[in-house]
């Protein structure tokens, strides 16, 4: 009896102070209750403040890369205007030297020949030797040696022509051919119809006389000659094409 009547005590005592769960639980379960009910919040926050220090970091990140590629584009414009501008600077200075080295070459008439209008500059088409003579020289105007040079005379309607290799001409070299007529250039032929077609351009005033030559770079240059007779006078002009004349008249034998 006193037995019970412990037990009996020791229970009121622990219901009494909370340490008695109706003999269903343990006292480490509620401890572990208490525990979990104090600490979520705490995780929570914990947690809340890590997912707004990552965002601010994130944030942070993708500033720090939109600025980083924003100085990338930059770069890349300014590398590009800057390799644009050497292009030209070096183009311009090609040109620069090019130009140093360009060789002009025109026809030269003395003043005792007089103009188209009182004097022929051809001689007579001479169909038993198949040639004819031009009354002028071939002057070398430029900075630079001409290479390569040929005389064409060209039938502008037909896109025919004849054509005469002449020898290389240093700066102020003037070249020419000397008969009768005095300083001229001579065309010959193999046939007596290329001198009859001939005659008729020169009456039909339907010719052109073009030079063309190399630089010592290889790039070529054509002078063109075209007659004015309203003027009296030859026009020079330079070929913006720049065409290869043996690939723009057909040359007569």
């Amino acid at each position: 009896m006193k037995r019970w009547d412990g037990v009996r005590a020791r229970t009121d005592y622990e219901r009494d102070y909370g340490l008695w769960d109706g003999g269903g639980g343990s006292v480490m379960s509620d401890i572990c209750s208490l525990l979990l009910k104090w600490s979520l919040p705490g995780v929570t926050f914990i947690l809340a403040c890590s997912t707004v220090w990552l965002a601010w970091n994130t944030r942070k990140m993708a500033k720090s890369t939109e600025k980083a590629l924003k100085q990338n584009a930059q770069l890349v414009a300014e590398t590009h205007e800057l390799v644009e501008s050497n292009k030209i600077l070096v183009e311009s200075e090609e040109r620069h030297h090019q130009d140093l080295l360009k060789p002009l070459c025109t026809l030269s008439r003395s003043v005792e020949d007089g103009t188209l209008k009182n004097t022929s500059i051809f001689s007579e088409i001479d169909t038993e030797k198949l040639s004819f003579s031009i009354r002028v020289s071939i002057v070398n105007k430029g900075v630079g040696p001409a290479l390569n040079c040929e005389c064409y005379f060209a039938i502008m309607s037909h896109n025919q022509c004849v054509r005469k290799v002449i020898p290389p001409l240093t700066i102020n070299e003037n070249w020419h051919e000397s008969n009768k007529l005095g300083y001229v250039i001579s065309f010959n032929s193999t046939k007596e119809s290329t001198m009859q077609i001939i005659k008729a351009a020169i009456n039909e005033k339907d010719w052109a006389i073009y030079i063309q030559c190399y630089d010592i770079l290889g790039k070529r240059h054509v002078i063109k000659h075209r007659p004015d007779y309203d003027s009296g006078s030859i026009l020079v002009s330079e070929e913006e094409d720049n065409i290869d004349l043996k690939s723009k008249f057909m040359c007569l034998l």
